[in-house]
């Protein structure tokens, strides 16, 4: 046997009778002789009472009340008697039909607090699956714990390498070590590690303000289009291994039973794989067996003026495409022509293909596509 304290939790239902009710209760069970006497007594002891004697019509009425009471009671009764299916109740016990009881036992149970899981949590689940040193995980810790409710970035990269840096130091002073060999963060590792925060999932996590947070939500999202399943991935699936060295399009790679050298086509301005725009005068012939767009233009005084179509603005409703300026100066002379696309001139030989010229699409404001691109006067 083992004495000892404890504490439990028990719910109960009580019946409690007060005063009133006992006196009630003592009155309802005296003889008639007794009742008589105790209000005599009480008649005595408080002059403020008053015995009231009863008329006859008065009796005869509490009679016919009290009749009609009890037939109603009785009719009752047998109504509920009727409802009630006994051979039913026989088979299938109290549940199938009739009452139940007023009381019944349940089981307490004791509430429990559940732990909960915050942003601060999501993201250092998401820091285990990464390869990082101690050194990173120590940094990650330290961005991670000056993201707010929010998702904001609450001090700046060098606010934070500054506070771990101080911390380092303390504690490398209790270890009596020289400031000589202390690791200490640098302003490059923590934007280092501000860029894998950044990656991590919601999207726009560990942004400094509102522009960088809906910039990093429009990164670019790496996707594979392609529907149909390649020849080594069906050699794979047979356990048949296969090395693939020279392939147009193997990005991004392939998770199959061989290896390959993974590399993509450059994709065009419009984000395809060799669509060319042919600015013309001649009228609209045969199509292209190269596969292109024509766009037919009008001459103005040896001036061309036309728009450099560039990829979807997937921004706007119906996803316009995207489009630079362009004007065409014809010098049939010296048999060339001046190009002016969006903030470049360049001038064009007939048959010399030009260098790569930069372009910047304006999508939305803060929001740039830009691309490269090549022009070539074929006649003149």
């Amino acid at each position: 046997m083992k004495a000892g304290l404890s504490q439990t939790t028990s719910l109960k239902q009580e019946l409690k009778i007060n005063p009133r009710l006992y006196q009630a209760m003592d009155l309802l069970y005296m003889p008639l002789l007794d009742l008589q006497q105790h209000l005599k007594q009480e008649l005595l002891n408080n002059p403020f009472l008053e015995l009231v004697e009863q008329d006859d019509e008065e009796e005869e009425g509490q009679d016919e009340l009290v009749t009609e009471t009890e037939q109603e009671q009785k009719e009752a009764k047998e109504k509920e008697d009727e409802g009630i299916d006994w051979e039913e109740i026989l088979l299938e016990g109290f549940d199938a039909g009739g009452r139940k009881e007023e009381h019944e036992e349940r089981e307490y149970y004791e509430p429990v607090t559940v732990a909960t899981q915050d942003l601060g949590d999501h993201l250092n689940d998401q820091m285990q699956l990464l390869d990082l040193s101690p050194r990173q995980q120590m940094l990650a810790q330290e961005f991670i714990g000056n993201v707010n409710e929010d998702g904001y970035l609450a001090s700046t990269v060098q606010e934070i390498v500054t506070a771990l840096n101080e911390e380092i130091r303390k504690a490398a002073e209790e270890m009596e070590r020289e400031d000589e060999d202390i690791p200490v963060f640098t302003i490059e590792e923590g934007e280092e590690m501000l860029r894998v925060i950044q990656a991590l999932e919601p999207p726009g996590i560990g942004a400094r303000d509102l522009r960088e947070c809906l910039m990093i939500q429009l990164r670019p999202e790496l996707r594979l289009l392609r529907k149909s399943k390649p020849f080594w991935t069906i050699l794979g699936e047979y356990r048949i291994w296969s090395t693939v060295l020279r392939v147009p399009i193997t990005f991004p790679p392939d998770n199959f039973y061989g290896a390959e050298l993974s590399a993509m086509c450059v994709p065009d301005l419009l984000g395809t794989q060799g669509t060319f725009l042919l600015y013309t005068t001649r009228p609209q012939g045969q199509a292209f067996k190269e596969g292109g767009l024509r766009f037919t233009v009008a001459i103005d005084n040896d001036c061309v003026t036309a728009r450099l179509q560039g990829p979807d603005n997937t921004f706007v409703d119906g996803t316009p495409p995207l489009t630079l300026p362009l004007r065409a100066r014809l010098d049939r002379g010296a048999r060339q022509v001046h190009v002016e696309v969006g903030s470049h001139k360049i001038t064009l030989p007939v048959g010399v293909l030009s260098d790569w010229v930069p372009l910047a699409f304006s999508a939305m404001p803060g929001v740039t596509v830009k691309g490269l691109t090549r022009l070539l006067v074929t006649e003149l």
